[in-house]
């Protein structure tokens, strides 16, 4: 279980560095089609094995890499991992204040990508949903 932390951490750290290029050179494609494959295959990964773990801190971890590459993913990538996501993440809040706060995080990284993209419209429609 600690190789599988040390593996999503780094795959986390990776993450904040391509966000943090993407930032200081927003010009410069980033990432090519064997680096989104690549993406999408280790957020299928994250998010059907590790996110759904008994052990608390491997699931912690996914969840928080999770949060970071949700706007490194492609938009259909994204909105098929949703239903799985959202319910994984808020269930993170039933544990201690620290681990609330890392799944606030990550929260918020997801609804930044699916409600504010410049690629399309939101993944998330609100107003349907309250009719």
């Amino acid at each position: 279980m600690v190789v599988l932390s040390f593996l999503v951490l780094a795959f986390k750290c990776w993450c904040q560095a391509a966000w943090q290029y993407i930032r200081d050179f927003p010009s410069d494609p980033l990432l090519d089609t064997d680096v989104m494959s690549f993406m999408n295959s280790v957020f299928e990964l994250l998010l059907r094995v590790w996110a759904s773990s008994r052990d608390l801190k491997v699931r912690l971890c996914a969840v928080d890499a999770l949060g970071q590459m949700v706007g490194l993913i492609t938009r259909s990538q994204l909105k098929a991992g949703l239903p799985r996501l959202i319910p994984t993440i808020l269930d993170l809040y039933r544990k201690d204040q620290e681990i609330a706060f890392l799944a606030t995080q990550s929260l918020h990284n997801l609804l930044t990508a699916c409600l504010l993209s410049e690629s399309g419209p939101p993944l998330l429609d609100f107003e349907a949903r309250l009719t």
